[in-house]
């Protein structure tokens, strides 16, 4: 087997279980932020400024059931990446049994490219559903809904269309390709 085939495999390998390490990884970072007590944790992972949503100014004025849905809420996202990240494990699991053009592997491409396409949306929402839970136990007019679209979310959705396209066309020219051989 030449050197190219080697590395091919050997980078597969580990792309496949860098991928299954953060499909274990990212549900008990979320779960580990949610029972903490720390406002800083909790802005800078999941982008939600307790200060100005919850009255009471911190995230130890969050009740379990908060806590609860709050977490639920930031799988939204999270869940479609991991099922993307599956599917990149799987694309990656094919590339190490040197299967690069099949339809396994664009089917794999193309599901990995739709799930962010969905993390875009899924994250506008599960960010507003974040703000309703964190403030419903403030008084009346001082509940929160925020609505957030920024570069993040725009960047995933461009990315997820930019690899979407790219595994169209590597279904085309597969099907090209498997149509010529017919005929030969």
């Amino acid at each position: 087997m030449n050197t190219k085939a080697q590395h091919i495999e050997k980078l597969s390998r580990r792309m496949a279980l860098a991928s299954l390490i953060c499909i274990i990884a990212l549900p008990l970072a979320l779960a580990i932020v949610w029972t903490s007590n720390n406002p800083i944790l909790m802005e800078q992972i999941i982008g939600l400024d307790i200060q100005n949503i919850n009255q009471q100014g911190a995230t130890s004025g969050l009740s379990l059931i908060q806590r609860v849905l709050g977490f639920l809420a930031s799988m939204l996202p999270v869940g479609m990446l991991m099922w993307g990240l599956w599917n990149l494990k799987q694309l990656f699991s094919q590339y190490a049994r040197l299967h690069l053009f099949n339809t396994a592997t664009t089917t794999c491409l193309q599901r990995f490219a739709k799930a962010l396409i969905f993390i875009a949306p899924l994250d506008i929402l599960s960010g507003a559903l974040i703000s309703l839970i964190t403030s419903f136990h403030n008084p009346a007019g001082q509940k929160a809904l925020q609505i957030s679209i920024g570069q993040p979310q725009l960047s995933t959705l461009f990315i997820g269309l930019v690899i979407l396209a790219i595994a169209r066309v590597l279904m085309v020219g597969q099907q090209l390709k498997e149509e010529n051989e017919q005929f030969v």
